[in-house]
């Protein structure tokens, strides 16, 4: 019994797989076809009937833009990729501003972030792997303006491990947030505040708030850091701030055609190393 109940149990899960694979490819089609694969709309589309029916002679839904949604799904990539603002800041700006959900509810970071991973507002929908053609009638965001969002997502994500052009901070008192490491292990600095500052009652402020930039591997004990664990965050940004002017000061005695000049021949060095690399990598033609 025991064996059977196995066996029948193994044929099911198989043709479980069988079956969301199928599925699978065919909502991949569908969407390729340039049509929509069914569920809930979108936020900031409508489904509406066009005519369009399937083999059992029913009639499917099409997508059609919500002119009043399409409008805060603008703002929210505006607020985003222009004015430089975090996912849970362009969520707390909509509440506060009293936009709502479609259901209602208040905005959240989740609900941020899948507007922003959204292709269907460039005009392309996306079904797994699979990619529609260009639909203009869907096209609500520039696709120059999703593949800003798109890239400041991912600079701002903890394992980004490259060289970051997007602050991880846009608010707060920190200047170095997400872009200072321990010289010692090499370990991200976090930021950690102890203390506590309030009103009084006459209008005072009592007791004092301390933050500091700590190194997070010495914190966590995850390796043998030589490092001092923490720095004081005001000590700290003082001094990379006054550094950062320094070399602004040095740039403006510097005459402005020199800048150019030497930048030009760096282009030009770069380019004939290019090319003395293509030379060699080009085979030899045999003499005849």
């Amino acid at each position: 019994m025991f064996i059977t109940d196995h066996i029948r149990y193994w044929q099911a899960s198989g043709e479980s797989i069988k079956t969301s694979m199928r599925t699978k490819a065919r909502l991949g089609q569908i969407v390729e076809e340039g049509r929509y694969k069914g569920g809930t709309a979108p936020y900031a589309y409508d489904l509406v009937r066009r005519g369009r029916f399937n083999k059992k002679n029913k009639e499917l839904y099409e997508l059609e833009v919500n002119d009043f949604e399409a409008t805060i799904v603008q703002i929210i990539f505006h607020k985003y990729v222009n004015e430089g603002l975090g996912i849970q800041r362009v969520a707390t700006y909509l509440n506060e501003s009293g936009i709502k959900t479609r259901s209602g509810q208040n905005w959240h970071s989740a609900s941020i972030r899948g507007v922003l991973k959204n292709t269907t507002y460039t005009g392309i929908l996306r079904s797994g792997e699979s990619r529609s053609g260009f639909l203009p009638e869907l096209k609500i965001i520039e696709q120059e303006t999703f593949d800003l969002a798109q890239n400041i997502c991912l600079q701002r994500s903890n394992n980004y491990q490259q060289k970051r052009t997007v602050p991880l901070n846009t608010r707060g008192q920190s200047l170095l947030e997400g872009n200072a490491y321990c010289g010692h292990c090499g370990s991200k600095l976090t930021l950690t505040t102890s203390g506590s500052g309030y009103v009084n009652k006459n209008g005072g402020v009592t007791g004092k708030k301390r933050i500091r930039y700590v190194c997070y591997n010495k914190t966590r004990k995850r390796c043998d850091c030589d490092g001092q664990t923490g720095y004081t965050m005001s000590i700290l940004d003082k001094t990379v701030e006054d550094v950062i002017y320094q070399v602004f000061d040095r740039l403006k005695g510097i005459p402005e055609n020199e800048i150019v000049g030497k930048k030009y021949q760096e282009t030009v060095k770069a380019a004939q190393i290019n090319l003395t690399k293509q030379r060699w990598i080009l085979p030899r033609q045999p003499r005849s």
